[in-house]
């Protein structure tokens, strides 16, 4: 297959004839130097996290972790051990795909412009371009397509641009296909990347600052575990913070409302589904297979529930036949 050109543009950044600036080499071997290194930067591996844009991590945990309000405990999990297992296997197929040389980055690269700019890419592609090698399951397979990958790869590949000073880069996967490995090639996007900085800076404001950002939907553990409450203490709000509290309160409301409507509505339709299952089963009498005048089968199949977490019981499971 064939990719579109990869080379270097002079509109990256001003600086267009300043080469990568390397801040560390050989990662492997200075680990503890790299991690203490990137501490406190934005990097293509936290951007996501940044932006609110992580289905892993908020920008209140990782402003909670930065500030010591709690400590970042994740050391890894299969899925990242599968992950750097078959790295170097997915970047040799990409090159045997593309015909291109990759060769493993292993560096810790910084921004001419904003020292809290870093990255760490995985390869670069002819000596420059930025390789970025994800591994994943059918799970997440639907998530990537044609020209298309998850968002939040795509901005760790804008930073990686940024730094390298590169115009394009490249994102690929395993995703436990090996006739199907995406190939997606991403262009550096300077408006993107705009909007990137602009969020990138009001967290580190936060962070020096001591202020926290907004809070997201998985936070409320989080919240708990930080705020050390005490019973019966009343909270004193000034003027503004009165406003924005109040503004919330309506739009909490307001959501709650529609909510419940909606909740309402499932419940109707859930009775409806139920009774309509049940109006089967009754038809069915002794039976657990039935045949319909098309061909077509609809089965009753005993589901027994142990007793592990709850008291032993059974139901039976409806299957109803597929168009």
């Amino acid at each position: 297959m064939s990719l579109p050109h990869l080379g270097h543009t002079p509109d990256v950044q001003d600086h267009k004839y300043l080469s990568p600036k390397i801040i560390l080499k050989d990662l492997d071997a200075n680990r503890a130097e790299w991690l203490d290194l990137r501490r406190g930067k934005i990097s293509s591996s936290n951007v996501a996290v940044v932006c609110g844009l992580s289905p892993y991590k908020s920008p209140l945990q990782l402003w909670a972790e930065w500030t010591g309000k709690v400590e970042d405990t994740f050391t890894g999990n299969k899925a990242t051990q599968v992950g750097t297992a078959l790295e170097p296997l997915v970047a040799s197929w990409f090159a045997e795909r593309t015909g291109m040389g990759v060769d493993k980055a292993d560096a810790l690269y910084g921004d001419h412009e904003l020292s809290w700019l870093v990255c760490s890419p995985d390869y670069l592609i002819n000596g420059g371009d930025p390789l970025e090698i994800k591994t994943g399951s059918f799970r997440t397979a639907h998530r990537w397509g044609e020209g298309r990958a998850p968002y939040e790869y795509v901005l760790q590949l804008q930073i990686q641009m940024r730094v390298l000073r590169r115009s394009r880069g490249v994102l690929t996967a395993f995703l436990g296909d090996f006739e199907s490995m995406p190939d997606v090639s991403v262009e550096y996007d300077p408006e993107l990347f705009a909007m990137v900085r602009e969020k990138a800076e009001a967290f580190l404001d936060c962070v020096r600052q001591d202020i926290p950002p907004a809070a997201g939907a998985g936070d409320a553990d989080l919240i708990r575990s930080i705020s050390q409450r005490e019973e019966g203490a009343v909270v004193v709000w000034n003027e503004t913070e009165a406003d924005v509290v109040a503004f919330l309160v309506e739009q909490a409301k307001a959501v709650a409302e529609t909510a419940a409507k909606i909740r309402k509505e499932l419940d109707k339709v859930d009775k409806q589904k139920r009774e309509l299952e049940n109006r089967i089963k009754q038809m069915m009498g002794k039976c657990t297979i039935g045949t319909l005048p098309d061909g077509r089968s609809v089965r009753l199949t005993t589901v027994h529930v142990g007793e592990k977490t709850v008291a032993p019981y059974c139901y039976d499971r409806l299957g109803l036949p597929k168009n």
